[in-house]
């Protein structure tokens, strides 16, 4: 199977045209071997994250590689329409978070690539230098120390900035903030990461309607110790983007204990 060429997935509508990363004109053409491995920098069961160099303008990038096994299910061994949605929205949402940080918001990861290959799924982020809030807490709590309060307030602020520019400017809930997710750099400069589990919660176009698919949001997405009420009790109805800030006042919590 050939590599499919970066675009907007077709069931998505009305998607606008994603313009090309400025240095690299060849991004229709891009496939794996434009990416030289140079180290995993995390793995899971169903695939890894690698920091990866491009060959076509020595640009460094972490990309997210998924088993296609892990789109099938192994009951049925057809495509698993619930993985495939998941996949679909979360490439969707990065696709539009692209258009938004043109103007560039720098606390949102961008994406620049996605494409396939018989064996996997790849996404091309920003390589984000750094540690995550996880790592800062366990390092601070090894020396009986806490994180210093004006470096709490800065990445407060960073997460609040993040938060209105994704639901105020792009309808978006990223429904699984947590220290895991949240990358601070020397400077306490934040990153928000991982929008796998992300949803609209309307339409980010103008009085135009997008598949419901990207938008519904009655089911159990997120990380169990930092999900919301309204999250548990979803099965019965709708919620909104209120629900990260919930997780982000339990993760400020959690940082700070």
């Amino acid at each position: 199977m050939n590599p499919i060429n970066f675009q907007p997935n077709p069931f998505m509508f009305p998607l606008p045209p994603i313009p090309p990363p400025i240095f690299n004109p060849n991004y229709n053409q891009v496939n794996i071997n434009n990416f030289k491995e140079m180290q995993e920098l995390g793995s899971g069961q169903h695939g890894s994250v690698v920091l990866v160099i491009c060959s076509l303008d020595n640009q460094i990038f972490a990309l997210k590689k998924i088993l296609q096994s892990y789109f099938i299910n192994s009951n049925t061994n057809q495509l698993d329409e619930e993985k495939e949605k998941d996949y679909l929205r979360e490439t969707h949402i990065l696709n539009y978070l692209y258009q938004k940080t043109i103007q560039y918001n720098p606390g949102v990861i961008r994406l620049y690539y996605h494409f396939e290959d018989k064996q996997y799924r790849y996404i091309v982020t920003d390589f984000i230098q750094g540690k995550s809030l996880k790592q800062l807490r366990e390092e601070h709590q090894k020396k009986n120390l806490y994180i210093e309060q004006k470096y709490i307030v800065k990445i407060y602020e960073n997460l609040l900035n993040i938060l209105i520019f994704l639901h105020d400017n792009c309808h978006i809930i990223h429904r699984d903030i947590k220290p895991e997710n949240i990358i601070v750099d020397e400077y306490y400069n934040v990153k928000l990461l991982d929008f796998g589990l992300a949803v609209y919660y309307q339409s980010p176009y103008h009085n135009q309607m997008i598949d419901n698919r990207l938008i519904t949001r009655c089911s159990f997405k997120g990380t169990r110790k930092y999900v919301p009420p309204e999250i548990l009790y979803s099965k019965y109805r709708n919620y909104d983007y209120k629900v990260d800030i919930f997780c982000l006042g339990f993760t400020m919590y959690n940082i700070m204990n």
